[in-house]
């Protein structure tokens, strides 16, 4: 099997979908299968080995390369299971558009992953991106279309800080491969504007504050299953880009390692302090897969200031997202479980409550489970001589205590909102809980198959009491801060900061500043109207003759013919080139 491969099927099943299977059934049964080639591939694809397909944007170079493998492993696993569940999410014909939609934002995600250069790298960037949009705004409600007009402006201004650091990178290189682009950086005189427009630019997708309030907005209106990937995969392609585009092994930046480990540090306990907060169960886990992110990014900033670990940081980097990425999506899938789950007896409410406690607990770094083992090789990739990162160890157990108040806190309206009864107009299906046991289950296991899978050398301290004393004090911490909440006067009061948090003000002051510009100049003159010119030029005489000729020579059979022998010719000669 190709990487080409891997990245047509979804495609495929995007045209099919939207041209011929008309059945919505027959729609959401693409979903999981579309995925699984590359979860095949993951699995058994040599690894640092890059196909080349010279008729594609600029000679395209494909491949599982840069811990690729285990990459797309837990990306194409949490794509499967969450278009799984998808089966058994939507009710009959309310799916609509939202399996293309998923397709496509599925063949950018496997593209990026596979890419080895720029041009595609990018390409499949902006599909994924864009493509996630129908995703977002797939319910069509007010709250959707709002959340979707902010991803967009974040998105699109993503892209274009993007195609500046790339375009910088690229002339210095003098080549298009993400390799020797990253090499270059370490000596081009343009340094510091890729590395800001690339952590800006990629710090949109990873949610990264300032850049991050578009998830909280987003995840609460998108399906389910997309609020999955989301936030489980998805928003780790920052994550790829800082580790392809950033020079780490090449050379010591300890200047912007500082400011990334502080942003990365603010990052992760602003989105815990927003997500506290929340009423909403999706807006929490927003809010906690940015306080994650930004523990990514602190482990990145960290690896800048020694390059002798910068391979060991890529190491752990990967599998601190390996294990956020199933856990996060056993949570976000285990939302519906547990609304659902309304005319399950007692014990079964004990038991989602419970499949959902492991995941959270793999998150915040119990012991023996997928969150201590990255969080305890991080201290230990960083610690080299002479380039021990000051206070890691004290910062690292902060940040668990503060994963398990927020986690803590959405267990507990989980269990609230169940004990009330759940959604009276829906129930439990096969498929989504099946899909959601699945994830569950590689939130435990992930971790502990894909190190020896992939051989991936990552230093771990030896097992001890000790050891998992550490790992164990702060969740306990945690837990008892979250029993002491409860006795807090004004403990129900939430839902401050809103959704969102930064937006507010931001929407708040362009209305104010746009009376303020009507109030001064008139409201007339920031407006352009072309309707009147346009109907005028529609109703004309030559508009209409021009249109009806137009349409009796597309409905001849030869023009047809001549049009579909035209685009197979285009396409021959796109795939000689």
């Amino acid at each position: 099997m190709s990487a080409l491969l891997v990245i047509l099927i979804p495609l495929l099943g995007a045209g099919l979908g939207s041209i011929w299977i008309r059945s919505g059934r027959g729609r959401l049964l693409l979903l999981p299968w579309a995925a699984l080639p590359a979860v095949v591939f993951a699995l058994v694809g040599e690894p640092s080995r890059s196909d080349t397909w010279s008729w594609l944007i600029l000679e395209s170079h494909l491949g599982l390369v840069h811990s690729g493998s285990a990459f797309l492993f837990f990306t194409a696993s949490l794509w499967f299971l969450a278009g799984w569940y998808a089966v058994g999410y939507f009710k009959k014909n309310e799916e609509g558009a939202f399996p293309v939609f998923w397709l496509l934002t599925m063949a950018g995600n496997f593209g990026l992953v596979l890419a080895g250069d720029v041009p595609s790298f990018y390409s499949f960037f902006a599909l994924m991106t864009l493509s996630a949009y129908g995703l977002v705004v797939s319910s069509r409600k007010p709250e959707a279309w709002r959340a979707g007009k902010i991803y967009i402006v974040l998105a699109v201004l993503g892209e274009a800080l993007l195609i500046g650091a790339f375009l910088l990178a690229v002339s210095t290189a003098d080549s298009v491969l993400l390799s020797d682009a990253a090499v270059a950086v370490a000596t081009s005189p343009y340094r510091d504007w890729i590395l800001g427009l690339g952590l800006a630019g990629f710090g949109v997708k990873a949610g990264i504050f300032p850049l991050h309030f578009w998830l909280p907005l987003a995840h609460p209106v998108a399906p389910t299953p997309a609020s999955a990937v989301l936030s489980g995969v998805m928003i780790k392609a920052g994550l790829l880009g800082w580790i392809h585009l950033f020079p780490g092994g090449h050379v010591a930046l300890p200047g912007w390692s500082v400011g990334m480990m502080g942003l990365g540090l603010l990052t992760a306990f602003y989105g815990v302090g927003c997500g506290l907060g929340q009423r909403n169960l999706k807006t929490i886990l927003a809010y906690s897969s940015i306080s994650q992110m930004g523990i990514l990014l602190l482990v990145v900033g960290a690896g800048l200031a020694v390059p002798e670990a910068w391979e060991a940081v890529l190491v752990v980097v990967v599998v601190y997202a390996l294990n956020h990425g199933f856990a996060k999506g056993a949570l976000f899938l285990g939302v519906s479980v547990g609304e659902r789950s309304g005319g399950a007896g007692p014990w079964a409410k004990r038991w989602i409550l419970a499949g959902l406690a492991l995941p959270a607990l793999a998150i915040a770094g119990a012991p023996l489970m997928g969150g201590a083992i990255a969080k305890n090789a991080v201290k230990l990739a960083v610690d080299v001589p002479g380039g021990t990162v000051p206070g890691l160890g004290l910062l690292l157990p902060l940040s668990a205590v503060a994963t398990t108040l927020l986690l803590g806190r959405f267990l507990l309206l989980v269990q609230r909102q169940m004990a009330a009864g759940g959604r009276a107009d829906s129930a439990l299906s096969r498929p989504l809980v099946g899909a959601w046991l699945g994830a569950v289950a590689a939130a435990m296991g992930g971790v502990y198959f894909a190190i020896p899978w992939y051989s991936l050398e990552l230093r771990t301290a030896e097992a001890s009491w000790m050891g998992m004393w550490e790992n164990l004090w702060p969740i306990l911490v945690g837990a008892g801060g979250l029993g002491l909440a409860r006795f807090l006067p004004g403990r129900e009061r939430y839902g401050w900061p809103p959704p969102g948090d930064l937006v507010v003000p931001m929407e708040r002051l362009a209305e104010y500043g746009g009376r303020r510009l009507s109030w001064l100049v008139g409201e007339e003159t920031w407006r352009i109207n072309f309707h009147p010119l346009l109907n005028r030029v529609g109703r004309s005489q030559w508009m209409q003759t021009f249109m009806q000729r137009g349409e009796s020579f597309l409905r001849q059979k030869e023009t047809a013919a001549f049009l579909m022998m035209l685009f197979v010719l285009v396409l021959w000669w796109l795939l000689v080139l």
